[in-house]
Formats: C-alpha cells, structure tokens, sequence
C-alpha cells in the first residue's frame, strides 16, 4: 500500500456512511480514492457551515430580517 493511499484511508476514516451504500475504496484507484474523499470533506464542511449559520440566525434572529 502506497503512503499516499495510507493517508486517503486515514482521512476517510473519519467518516461513515451507511452499511451497504457507500463506495467500496478496494477497488479504487488512489486518484479514484482522493477524489471521493475530497468529496465527502467538502459535504462534509458544507453542511457544517450550514448548520454554523443556521445557528447564527437562531441566536440573532433581530440581525437577520
């Protein structure tokens, strides 16, 4: 296993998904891998903003009209 591929699955190991339908990494290729682990952090971090800004305008709903 390549060091690069070490730290695909590193990163992709901080996700989940649900048993039977997520992507089986076996059989991908290293540029197949980044490219589905650059896709789910930017998922990922999107719905964290918005949800971060969700919150916001919960907390400040007079700033927000």
């Amino acid at each position: 296993m390549t060091p690069t591929r070490q730290e695909l699955l590193k990163r992709l190991a901080n996700f989940r998904t649900v048993p039977g339908h997520g992507m089986d990494v076996n059989k991908m290729s290293d540029e197949e891998l980044e490219t589905y682990v650059k896709a789910i952090e930017s998922m990922f971090n999107k719905a964290i903003e918005a949800a971060e800004e969700q919150t916001i305008k919960e907390a400040y709903p007079n700033h927000f009209s």
